[in-house]
């Protein structure tokens, strides 16, 4: 079951709801990203149109994802507590919003 919350930034008060890295559910896998041109978070899903998951030695690596508004756009992935899109402060979690399959 995956899981959304809410992280805000401290510095700049930007805030989002996003899985906060990969969220897995029954049949998707969300994948939060950092759009640098958007300057937002926001979560991808991950399925077989959008993004192939690799396993590596290490961990499981999301490929082939793009900004959801442009594709043209320069993402990279998040983890949770990274840095802010808007000012690069490290955000806070906050409350756990929302619970999905």
């Amino acid at each position: 079951m995956g899981q959304l919350q809410e992280f805000r930034c401290p510095q700049c008060e930007y805030q989002e709801t996003v899985t906060g890295g990969m969220g897995f559910g029954m049949e998707t896998v969300l994948v939060t990203i950092s759009c640098r041109d958007c300057e937002r978070l926001f979560d991808a899903v991950a399925d077989q149109k959008s993004c192939e998951i690799h396993e590596t030695e290490d961990a499981v690596e999301p490929t082939g994802l793009v900004c959801p508004k442009n594709a043209a756009h320069f993402i990279s992935l998040w983890e949770r507590e990274g840095p802010c899109p808007k000012c690069g402060t490290s955000m806070e979690a906050g409350q756990m919003d929302v619970c999905w399959d």
